[in-house]
């Protein structure tokens, strides 16, 4: 909450403490008034009834250029003179859904009593994760710099004896800042997701495991079969180096389709949970799947190989005799 007169105050605390700003942010304080050229009342006439993206105060915020946790997928930022009326306005990928708004589609919000009618030219994908400022909605510059606001500061201050020195200083020159301290919450998040990750590493392991009691049961429950095939095979010639790239092509194949298919998927939901859940960036794929396949042929070969022993040294006559 700094106010217009008091954000250079906190930039020269800020600083004189040896940690600038990364970002200055104005705020200023907005409610819906109409979509494509409809008010809000005559959209939902209840407004009891509207959804919460409807009725919720929206916080704007006007800058020059994209930040670095933003980028468009369709229109261009700020294609005109600032002057143009209606204005442009950049509206984020999930809102522009929610209003059924495409490039050059209409919105009007209103800023303290004043209708601010806009056109959207541009729509953005935030990467809210990111712990960074950003808005639903976003202006260019010299649009609403003189409409009522305050500013939002985002410093990084590592050691906890610099952030509460840094916090009694800005509380004593301005009461009426508030000081939030995000360490503790991320810190925790990271916790709590180190103790995910060892979960889901357990559960793989134990797939993994469980993968290859599977392999080896299965090469046991049909080893009568194989020493047939084997036997066949010895009696038309063929030598035990044959032989035995025959079964660990066998056991490669087997295990690099399985790999393959439990890689694509695996890769297709954690995509989905990355980037609609948890809004990161998804994840490598292509990498991720071939090293898969390879080391699922290579475990398949190693397993099968060691639930095979012996085969390969019975007289094939001997085993024909006892069909």
């Amino acid at each position: 909450d700094i106010q217009p007169d008091q954000r250079d105050d906190v930039v020269v605390t800020l600083e004189k403490n040896g940690h600038p700003p990364a970002e200055v942010v104005p705020l200023v304080r907005s409610k819906l008034s109409r979509i494509n050229g409809k008010s809000i009342r005559e959209l939902y006439p209840d407004l009891t009834q509207a959804p919460w993206w409807i009725t919720k105060d929206y916080w704007l915020s006007y800058r020059s250029a994209l930040s670095p946790t933003e980028q468009i997928v369709d229109g261009r930022l700020w294609t005109g003179p600032v002057s143009r009326r209606p204005t442009e306005v950049s509206v984020e990928e999930r809102t522009s859904g929610r209003f059924n708004l495409d490039v050059g589609g209409e919105l009007t919000v209103n800023v303290s009593g004043l209708e601010v009618p806009a056109r959207v030219t541009s729509i953005r994908r935030v990467r809210w994760s990111s712990m960074r400022p950003n808005f639903f909605l976003l202006f260019p510059e010299g649009v609403l710099n003189q409409a009522p606001h305050t500013y939002f500061a985002v410093t990084r201050v590592p050691a906890l004896e610099d952030r509460e020195s840094i916090s009694r200083d800005l509380v004593a020159l301005h009461p009426n800042l508030t000081v939030i301290d995000f360490t503790g919450a991320v810190e925790s998040l990271r916790k709590v997701l180190e103790r995910a990750s060892w979960v889901i590493y357990l559960v793989a392991s134990l797939c993994l495991a469980g993968g290859g009691l599977v392999l080896a049961a299965s090469v046991l429950l049909t080893r009568r079969h194989r020493l047939h095939e084997l036997a066949l095979l010895k009696l038309l010639g063929a030598r035990r180096r044959i032989l035995i790239q025959i079964l660990a092509l066998e056991y490669a194949l087997l295990g690099s389709i399985g790999g393959l298919f439990g890689s694509l998927a695996a890769v297709v939901l954690s995509r989905t949970v990355a980037v609609e859940i948890f809004e990161l960036p998804p994840p490598a794929g292509l990498a991720s799947v071939l090293g898969a396949t390879l080391l699922a042929g290579a475990f398949s070969v190693v397993c099968g190989s060691l639930a095979s022993v012996g085969l390969l040294g019975q007289p094939p006559a001997e085993i024909l005799r006892s069909e």
